[in-house]
């Protein structure tokens, strides 16, 4: 394996096929434990940041990694999905992996699975040997903070192989998602996010639900981890969203700060405010000054992919949003409203087929000038990810509602007619798959 190319092949190759193999869980813990073990267990060797949660991972990532990088400190990230590049999942400093690094520590990590016992453990995965190079190279470049976002759940999670007592973990906000294999309720969701917190780690949570705040209560108790909740108004309040960004005040060291985020919506100060307690409590423990000025900066300037990104495209004001679950949709449409009140919506939408659709449609009923229903497939992500079909969508909308609604498999067609149809702005949404095949389609 010499080129770049060669190793998105392989990468390709290891992508997993059936539902077992999707989600193998104990056994994917087992093995991922496995691997890093032959590869010198690299994870250990590093200061980790973890988060979980069902909204708000990857935002809270980045806001950490961000503050970090901002205050000089050599920060590694690793993000998913990604929409283009498969190395925007792994970055220090706001920077892929070069191409030529990604085939050596993989051409390591390809090396070391010669010798994983696959009769007992399996065939490693698309995901996991991304998390292995992501340990790998964060290791190798001596990074001074690692900030890991996991994938699906916690407990069983190819992430989860960090053992030090000095982790920090954040869990953001907890939602009905993944229900297949998570469980059908908050309580059942939240215990396996919670599957993160080792012996004496220390614990941050943003706003939960009386039953998940209960649930992640016992698991720090059982863990002797220490636990903290980042709430509103206590921690931070007063906010305030527009097309300018979104605005709220955070208690630091017993004064309120005023911080403006560049990334819209309510959720937003939320998942800001769970960053700057996890990175303020850092770097007390780390003997280093966090500057409120400096973090005000940053924050000002951090923009995160996928989530309210702007867009003008051929005279049209085009908002990219990976809401792609009912509790997404719910936050991402009332915010889209309150910051665009006299505007007209229209809608370009795909949903992943296990999700629910009929209530993330119902949300954006709320305030469509018109709807594109629309599809995609993937083939090369962690798993194959196929979305509902466009009729089976249209068929979820009630009679009253369809004469606003157009189906469109074709995804170019779909965001061309959304561009027709629509007076003020477009919306593409419903999922980070659909965003993904949006995007390539604007860079060519």
């Amino acid at each position: 394996m010499k080129t770049f190319d060669e190793a998105v092949e392989y990468m390709y190759s290891t992508i997993p096929q059936t539902r077992k193999t999707k989600f193998p869980a104990h056994l994917g813990l087992l093995r991922m434990k496995r691997i890093m073990e032959l590869l010198g267990n690299p994870q250990n060797k590093l200061r980790i940041i973890h988060i979980a949660g069902t909204s708000g991972k990857g935002s809270t990532a980045t806001f950490v990694s961000s503050l970090l990088s901002a205050h000089g400190k050599k920060t590694g990230l690793h993000v998913k999905p990604h929409f283009v590049d498969i190395r925007e999942r792994l970055q220090i400093n706001g920077q892929m992996i070069a191409k030529k690094s990604f085939v050596a520590i993989l051409q390591s990590v390809r090396d070391a699975l010669k010798h994983l016992e696959t009769a007992r453990y399996g065939s490693a995965t698309y995901f996991e040997i991304l998390v292995a190079i992501a340990y790998v190279w964060f290791y190798e470049e001596r990074v001074d903070y690692a900030v890991i976002e996991t994938g699906v759940g916690g407990l069983f999670d190819g992430t989860n192989v960090v053992e030090r007592t000095d982790k920090v973990c954040l869990l953001t906000k907890i939602g009905l998602d993944h229900t297949s294999v998570l469980g059908k309720t908050t309580k059942a969701i939240a215990a396996q996010k919670t599957g993160i917190i080792y012996a004496k780690n220390v614990v941050f949570s943003c706003d939960q639900s009386p039953t998940v705040q209960a649930v992640f209560t016992r698991a720090a108790q059982k863990n002797k981890a220490s636990l903290s909740f980042v709430t509103n108004p206590t921690s931070y309040n007063t906010i305030q969203v527009s097309p300018l960004g979104t605005f709220f005040r955070y208690m630091l060291s017993d004064s309120y700060v005023q911080y403006a985020l560049k990334t819209i919506g309510y959720y937003q100060a939320q998942n800001a405010s769970l960053a700057l307690a996890g990175v303020e409590y850092v770097s007390k423990r780390d003997a280093w000054t966090f500057s409120h000025k400096t973090a005000q900066n940053i924050f000002a300037h951090t923009t995160i992919p996928g989530r309210f990104e702007t867009i003008n495209y051929k005279k049209k004001l085009l908002i990219l949003d990976s809401a792609h679950n009912p509790q997404k949709m719910k936050a991402f449409v009332q915010t889209l409203s309150k910051v665009y009140q006299n505007k007209k919506i229209t809608y370009c939408i795909a949903v992943k087929n296990d999700k629910n659709s009929k209530i993330m449609l119902r949300y954006c009923l709320i305030n469509a000038q018109h709807i594109v229903l629309t599809e995609f497939a993937f083939e090369t992500m962690d798993i194959p990810q196929i979305s509902s079909s466009a009729n089976d969508l249209y068929l979820k909308i009630s009679d009253e509602m369809k004469s606003i609604c157009i189906k469109e498999p074709n995804q170019k067609k779909a965001l061309e007619k959304a561009i027709a149809l629509s007076s003020d702005i477009v919306v593409v949404t419903g999922s980070m798959y659909l965003l993904a095949a949006i995007k390539r389609l604007l860079l060519h």
